[in-house]
């Protein structure tokens, strides 16, 4: 339809249409923005009437353009997870289509705002974008991370589209975080072992049904059920790594024993993933021990005499885990560091008028200490020596002693009473 000067148009918008106005006169964009805002500030109504016949331009045509950019994306999925190169793909486009409005940003949940690395090019009423900086052939650093796209058009009716894609490059799997009381009896010997937490940390999803926890006790392997041995908490929005959160029941650790704790997951990018691998630095294993270590003392006993010039007191002890049991002998109050040989121990013990009070202390990894006392050890030739250092034999000598005395008076008594009756 053509128009020719005096230049005037009137037209008449149902409100109910919200449309907006795309004037095209002579192909001239700047023309095209700048009666674009004029029309927009007329503050259309139902029913208006708009005349445009001050315009010095030719006005060729009119059209009315309701619908907003069309944003796609192609070369990755919304929440997918990839860990080999992509090339992400953004397709922007429009009948009035303005190039000049388009807005993008790339973004990542650890490296925040990324400089974006792409080409445009020409495609029907529109424009496509290929980033460039996914292909992992080519990056000198890992990019592992949560990434999103956010791309913003405004056509030249005014009609504005935003859309956004999340995925995630994944090359390096889950890390570990160990709980802090994990981290305070790992590689340890204790007593108890108690809230055992552990997180798992992963830009993509783990696949629920291919996640195993498993409790060796003594090398020999417990796999938990979720839920009944185990909890799991999840957090982590679409586009923030998903960080998982084990709880293991603290009844799997009351018996004795050395225990490791392993998680094997897949994640949705395919990796297999375990906290037992060396470069995951994620090792959880600790021994739990109630038990005290044993003492075995051979050849010598409490309150006993032995009529020698001297003699060895020998000794062993065993853990039932550790195998570094701090052993600690004191003789008379008085510590000394034991001979060792092949695992027994030995003190000597030197003739003497004083008897020997003997300590043996074992103590293992976790804190359980056995004592065992020998007391009164004489270590003597003399008999005399033995006899005073033998405590019921010393008082029966006592007694016998006061005895003789008691009785050598009372006939001391009885004789000088004759005597004295006798003289009268």
């Amino acid at each position: 339809m053509k128009y020719h000067p005096p230049l005037t148009l009137s037209f008449s918008i149902p409100i109910s249409n919200k449309a907006k106005l795309c004037y095209f006169i002579d192909n001239n964009k700047e023309a095209i923005k700048v009666l674009r805002k004029n029309i927009n500030d007329l503050n259309i109504n139902n029913q208006s009437r708009v005349i445009l016949s001050d315009w010095k331009k030719e006005l060729n045509n009119f059209v009315v353009d309701v619908d907003a950019p069309i944003i796609s994306f192609t070369g990755v999925e919304q929440e997918g997870a990839y860990n080999t190169s992509v090339k992400p793909v953004v397709k922007i486009s429009d009948f009035v289509f303005d190039d000049d409005s388009i807005v993008m940003s790339l973004t990542g949940a650890k490296h925040g705002e990324v400089t974006i690395d792409g080409e445009y090019e020409d495609i029907n009423d529109g424009k496509k974008f290929t980033f460039y900086g996914f292909d992992l052939s080519k990056v000198t650093e890992n990019i592992d991370d949560v990434y999103t796209i956010t791309v913003k058009n405004t056509d030249l009716a005014g009609n504005v589209s935003e859309e956004n894609i999340v995925f995630s490059i994944n090359t390096l799997g889950s890390s570990y975080e160990i709980g802090e009381n994990v981290v305070l009896i790992n590689g340890k010997y204790v007593q108890l072992a108690s809230d055992v937490r552990f997180k798992e940390i992963n830009a993509s999803k783990l696949v629920d049904k291919d996640t195993v926890v498993t409790v060796y006790r003594n090398g020999v392997p417990t796999v938990l059920t979720k839920g009944v041995d185990y909890d799991v908490t999840v957090t982590g929005e679409i586009d923030e790594y998903k960080v998982y959160e084990y709880y293991i029941h603290d009844d799997y650790f009351t018996a004795d024993g050395v225990y490791e704790i392993s998680i094997s997951s897949v994640d949705a990018a395919g990796n297999h993933n375990s906290n037992t691998l060396q470069e995951k630095n994620a090792d959880m294993r600790f021994a739990v021990d109630n038990t005290a270590p044993v003492v075995n003392v051979y050849g010598v006993a409490s309150d006993e005499r032995y009529k020698l010039p001297s003699m060895n007191v020998e000794f062993d002890t065993f853990d039932n885990l550790s195998s570094d049991v701090v052993m600690t002998v004191t003789v008379n109050n008085e510590v000394i560091t034991p001979a060792e040989n092949n695992g027994t121990y030995s003190i000597e013990l030197l003739e003497s008028r004083v008897p020997y009070n003997i300590k043996i202390s074992s103590l293992d990894e976790a804190g359980n200490e056995t004592i065992v006392e020998l007391k009164n050890v004489v270590v003597s030739q003399s008999l005399i020596v033995r006899l005073w250092n033998n405590k019921p034999a010393r008082i029966a000598f006592i007694v016998g002693v006061i005895t003789l005395l008691l009785a050598g008076i009372r006939i001391t008594l009885h004789i000088k009473g004759i005597r004295v009756f006798t003289r009268k």
